[in-house]
């Protein structure tokens, strides 16, 4: 499974960080001693799987700074510190990926990945790996495709960069790092200095969950992001199961669960839940009245609308 329903609104943005997109963020312009990060409002679970596919620009400049971080972390949504920090110096505990563009002391002279712990971006965990397998460079003025996946039950991070793994780690974080306490934050953070490059993630896909709600007998139509495969399971009261957008119509609630292949990034699981509800009963008793008489009628309460007619010979009155 991945990330729980998220929409981007729930994102929580500290320093220069600001929406620039439907799906799309800056979190530092292209100037000196920024910092921004963005956050999800609600923890996930580190006891379950996760995978985090997006987009990330680096800025236009080779000599530029300071790169981006993934990070997931307990204590706060607030920003770390700038610079060398990619915003997420000093944030503990936590786990960063980072994404550095500069050579710091320590650092190597390529851009480079490395998987850090608790607000200390020394490589700590796995040490600094070339971040693109065919470039030294990732300021090229590019979007690059990035997939963070956690598997819980191997208990293991890896890092791809455009649809190349980069970096693996695999330790029991919630024991070692989190102190056996599995929620967490999760966001992403981004810093310059003296020299410095616009950072901006876009593209952002995350496990989705849809909620419909049908009466019995009715359908619906559900269209999920793009995806080159999909696997419906289980496959009853779908008009297909191999596609995007089926005519769901289940004779009772049914949780549905689908495998979509994203290409190079690999596969996440969407989350459809369909609850069936009973049509409503609704017995209105005959009255008689006379010429120029009123009377009223109840239908009953906890129906969200309600539409009258007379039986075709008049139109229907919504209400």
């Amino acid at each position: 499974m991945l990330l729980p329903e998220c929409s981007y609104s729930q994102f929580l943005l500290n320093g220069s960080a600001v929406k620039t997109g439907p799906t799309e963020y800056q979190l530092t312009p292209n100037s000196g001693g920024k910092m921004g990060s963005i956050w999800n409002a609600s923890k996930i679970d580190l006891t379950k799987s996760f995978d985090v596919v997006f987009d990330a620009y680096f800025g236009d400049k080779n000599s530029g700074a300071d790169g981006m971080t993934f990070t997931i972390q307990q204590q706060s949504t607030n920003a770390g510190s700038p610079g060398g920090g990619l915003g997420a110096g000093g944030i503990t505990p936590s786990l960063i990926v980072e994404f550095d563009t500069y050579q710091n002391g320590g650092d190597p002279s390529y851009d480079h990945i490395g998987i850090s712990k608790n607000g200390v971006l020394n490589h700590g965990l796995v040490a600094a790996v070339q971040a693109s397998n065919t470039s030294a460079d990732i300021e090229d003025n590019k979007f690059h495709k990035i997939s963070i996946k956690w598997d819980a039950p191997t208990k293991t991070l890896t890092v791809y960069f455009d649809c190349v793994l980069r970096a693996t780690y695999t330790n029991d974080i919630v024991k070692n790092i989190f102190s056996n306490n599995p929620n967490v934050y999760w966001g992403f953070t981004a810093a310059t200095g003296g020299a410095f490059n616009e950072h901006k993630i876009a593209g952002l896909h995350l496990g989705v969950k849809k909620e419909v709600q049908l009466c019995k007998g009715e359908s619906a139509q559900v269209a999920l992001d793009a995806g080159l495969s999909f696997n419906w399971t289980p496959s009853t009261g779908l008009s297909a199961s191999n596609i995007a957008n089926p005519l769901i119509s289940p004779s009772s609630s049914t949780t549905y669960i689908v495998e979509v292949n994203t290409g190079c990034t690999g596969t996440r699981y969407d989350t459809v839940d369909v609850t069936v509800k009973s049509k409503p009963n609704v017995i209105l008793s005959d009255k008689n009245i006379c010429a120029g008489e009123s009377t009223s009628f109840d239908a009953g309460a906890g129906f969200s609308s309600y539409a009258w007619s007379n039986k075709g010979t008049g139109a229907a009155q919504t209400t």
